[in-house]
Formats: C-alpha cells, sequence, structure tokens
C-alpha cells in the first residue's frame, strides 16, 4: 500500500511540475542595450521598428529546428502593449520551451521597451 501511494504522489508532483516556467532574471542594462538599438533604427527609419508584433520577432525571431514560435500581442491601450512570445519544443534534455514577454510603451512617437520577462520550462 505505501509503495502505491508513493508512486500516485511522484506522478501527480512530476503532473504539477511539467507545466509550470521558471522565471528567469533579466538585467536593465540588457534592456538599455535593445532599447539603444531600437531607437537608432527607428531613426534610420526601419520599418520593423514602428510595430510592436515586429520589434518582438526581431529581437526574438524562430530558434533553429523549431517549431514556428507563437506570437501574442495584448493592447492595453493605444499606447502600451505586451508581446508574449512561447517558443515551444524541446530543446534539450533539460529545456522543454521559453517565453518572453516584452511590455512596450509608445513614448515620443517612438516604441520603448518598458521590461521583459523570461520564463523556462523545464523538464524533471
Amino acid at each position: 500500500m505505501l509503495r502505491i501511494v508513493f508512486f500516485i504522489s511522484t506522478i501527480s508532483f512530476l503532473f504539477v511540475s511539467c507545466d509550470g516556467y521558471d522565471d528567469v532574471t533579466i538585467k536593465d542594462a540588457y534592456i538599455s542595450l535593445l532599447n539603444d538599438s531600437l531607437l537608432k533604427e527607428h531613426k534610420k527609419g526601419s520599418a520593423w521598428t514602428h510595430s510592436p508584433d515586429q520589434i518582438a520577432r526581431h529581437f526574438y525571431p524562430p530558434v533553429p529546428n523549431e517549431t514556428n514560435p507563437k506570437y501574442t500581442i495584448d493592447s492595453k491601450s493605444n499606447y502600451n502593449s505586451v508581446v508574449t512570445i512561447d517558443h515551444g519544443g524541446p530543446y534539450d534534455d533539460e529545456v522543454l520551451g521559453e517565453r518572453h514577454i516584452l511590455y512596450l510603451k509608445l513614448k515620443d512617437e517612438h516604441w520603448t521597451i518598458v521590461d521583459i520577462k523570461h520564463q523556462i520550462k523545464r523538464r524533471l
């Protein structure tokens, strides 16, 4: 009986754990670097800098050997946008997928990245 309880507990733990994403810290210096690049390209007239979706696709393109990433846009207002990029499929023995969430704001007629969340889905 004890073995059955242990087995069911282990399976339950694995089911709950496999669905979740773990947060990865993004440094402010990285966000500043992306914003510098974004502003520089905006001043040059690069078309990809005019759309939150295209900004996300530029900075987070598909990864080799991956199924197409899913880009989801949630516009909070005319001036704010949240873009979620889900990269699915196993990368290696440990990582099952990644998620990047970009928080953008339209400021002085160009988009600025306010924050980025990075999450990794790990295999146990």
